[in-house]
C-alpha cells in the first residue's frame, strides 16, 4: 500500500517536473534586470530637468547648463553618469559618455558593453 502511493506520487510528480521547470525559467527571465528600460526611464527624467534648464555648454564629456537659477554638470566618474550639484545618478555601468550639440539639439552618446547608445535629451 505505501509503495503504491509512493509509486504514485512519484509519477505524478515526474509529470508536473516539466511545467514546473518551464515556469521556473519563466520567472528568471522576468526578474532578469534590463537595463535599456533602466535607461529610457533616466533619459526621459534627465530630460525632463533639461526642459526646464538654460544656457547649454556642450564639452565632449560634459554638459553644462543653468537649472533654476543654479550651474549645474553632467559628466560620467566611475562609470555614472552624474547630475552636479549633489550626486544624482541617471545612468549606471557606463565606462565613457560624450555630449555633442548640433544646432539647436543636445545629444548625449554613451557606451555599455562594447554597444553606444545615443539619445537626444535636449532642445534649445
Amino acid at each position: 500500500m505505501i509503495l503504491e502511493q509512493f509509486l504514485l506520487s512519484l509519477a505524478v510528480l515526474m509529470l508536473l517536473a516539466p511545467t514546473i521547470n518551464l515556469i521556473l525559467s519563466l520567472q528568471l527571465k522576468l526578474a532578469a534586470f534590463d537595463e535599456s528600460v533602466q535607461d529610457e526611464i533616466a533619459i526621459a527624467q534627465l530630460r525632463r530637468i533639461l526642459n526646464a534648464a538654460e544656457d547649454f555648454h556642450a564639452g565632449h564629456a560634459q554638459l553644462s547648463f543653468t537649472y533654476h537659477e543654479e550651474t549645474c554638470s553632467l559628466y560620467c566618474i566611475n562609470e555614472h553618469l552624474i547630475l552636479t550639484p549633489g550626486t544624482q545618478i541617471f545612468l549606471s555601468e557606463i565606462p565613457s559618455v560624450s555630449f555633442r550639440q548640433t544646432g539647436h539639439e543636445i545629444t548625449v552618446v554613451w557606451t555599455r558593453n562594447g554597444h553606444e547608445e545615443e539619445r537626444i535629451i535636449a532642445w534649445e
